[in-house]
């Protein structure tokens, strides 16, 4: 995530504004479903970026072992 959002600083320093995350963890820690919600920056790279590296994120199994879903939002500033 850092290394897109470095990418986002390097193509403007000056980007600035909201991102939101939706996804669902499966039984094996992967990421089943991936969705950038909100992106406030203007760079659309930075979605692409996001959205490139989800399925190679890696979490702790989900309790109970089922698909379980999340939502990420961050602030994304100098």
């Amino acid at each position: 995530l850092m290394a897109c959002v470095e990418g986002a600083f390097a193509r403007n320093p000056n980007a600035k504004g909201e991102v939101e995350l939706a996804f669902e963890i499966a039984p094996d820690g992967r990421v089943a479903r991936f969705a950038v919600l909100k992106n406030e920056t203007g760079d659309l790279l930075l979605s692409d970026c996001i959205r490139d590296k989800a399925p190679l994120w890696r979490f702790p199994p989900p309790p109970g072992g089922r698909t379980e879903p999340f939502r990420y939002r961050m602030n994304v500033h100098t």
